[in-house]
């Protein structure tokens, strides 16, 4: 007998700032740490400067890192007899899950 299914979808994160968007705020990000950093460091400060950058590095890698986990995606099923349940992630794998 076929298995009859209820319900079905298919589960994908939702990113609301786009590349253009990240483009623009590490620019943003890059104009603050000059604004603070160049004068620290024209004072004496230079470790400050330093910091910025790596702040900023962070920040980048950060985004980037969600935005590898964005790929990620998960198959939901739920039949007569049985759930199942699907997770593709970023590498291409997918692994089925127990309900």
């Amino acid at each position: 007998m076929a298995e009859t299914v209820h319900f079905s979808t298919l589960l994908r994160p939702h990113r609301s700032l786009s590349p253009l968007g990240f483009k623009w705020l590490i620019r943003l990000v890059i104009a603050a740490n000059l604004l603070i950093g160049l004068p620290m460091y024209l004072l004496g400060a230079w470790p400050v400067a330093g910091f910025a950058g790596l702040d900023v590095a962070l920040l980048w890698w950060l985004f980037n890192r969600n935005y590898v986990d964005a790929r990620r995606s998960e198959a939901w099923c739920r039949g007569s007899d049985r759930d199942k349940r699907e997770r593709d992630e970023s590498s291409h794998r997918q692994s089925v899950l127990p309900t």
